[in-house]
């Protein structure tokens, strides 16, 4: 849910008509929606140590299917509201070897993730178009948003900044990303994102990801679009392996 409002923003500006390619304008009272689902698995190994039987190497494996759901409201010209859900199931195999012994274990594990924000855009900044955002987040924190946009026709660039702040004793995360569409005709058109984030605090734990999405406009007046997604995430040393469809466009 991180890059929700970057996504949207890009996926409405590749929808519009290409020749020229211009900017999407919002109508007041506009509903877009996005829903997906993403596959992405895991397998992590290590050594660990009990009391009773000593040390054992691990091999964990994770199978993860994440849903997600996003609706945008256009207020007016320039304000919008925003609502996005992603519950995700995780699938766990565990074998753990003994030096007599092996053990194997399994379950199921669910989450939540959440968000409700307003989104403001900024005029008199030219051909960047800044848009602000202020945004309630589940697992609870504040997030302040930054984005950035231009179009050069047939390509949009845009970048986003952002900060979390849980209401907890976490820490504060920083998030920067940037993103390019390319129209490569009526239908088809390609969007590249790349990200980093960093937790401020006494240790600075970085993350990058790289997506590719693949979208393909089913119908052009309502904007509806499919899109295959490929991405890859890398945390500490994990490197995790996603893929995923989306559909999107506007409600009414």
């Amino acid at each position: 849910m991180r890059w929700l409002g970057l996504t949207l923003l890009l996926g409405a500006a590749l929808a519009q008509p290409i020749d020229p390619l211009v900017r999407p304008q919002e109508t007041p009272g506009q509903l877009r929606y996005s829903l997906g689902v993403r596959y992405a698995p895991l397998q992590v190994s290590g050594v660990g140590e009990e009391a009773e039987r000593g040390l054992f190497v691990f091999t964990q494996v994770q199978h993860g299917l994440q849903l997600s759901g996003a609706f945008e409201l256009a207020l007016d010209f320039d304000w919008r509201v925003f609502l996005g859900f992603a519950p995700e199931m995780r699938h766990l195999q565990t074998e753990r070897r003994f030096d007599q012994a092996v053990e194997r274990l399994g379950g199921l594990e669910l989450s939540w993730g959440g968000v409700l924000g307003v989104e403001a855009r900024l005029g008199g900044w030219g051909e960047l178009e800044p848009r602000l955002s202020l945004a309630l987040v589940y697992p609870w924190a504040l997030r302040y948003g930054l984005v950035l946009s231009l179009i050069r026709d047939p390509v949009v660039l845009a970048a986003q900044v952002s900060l979390s702040d849980p209401l907890n004793e976490e820490a504060t995360q920083l998030s920067l990303a940037l993103a390019t569409g390319f129209v490569a005709n009526e239908r088809v058109s390609l969007q590249l994102e790349s990200g980093l984030g960093f937790t401020l605090g006494d240790l600075i734990v970085p993350e990058a990801n790289l997506r590719l999405r693949t979208i393909n406009t089913l119908e052009v007046r309502s904007e509806q679009q499919l899109a295959a997604l490929l991405a890859l995430r890398l945390a500490g040393q994990t490197l995790r392996l996603e893929w995923g469809l989306e559909l999107g466009g506007i409600l009414r």
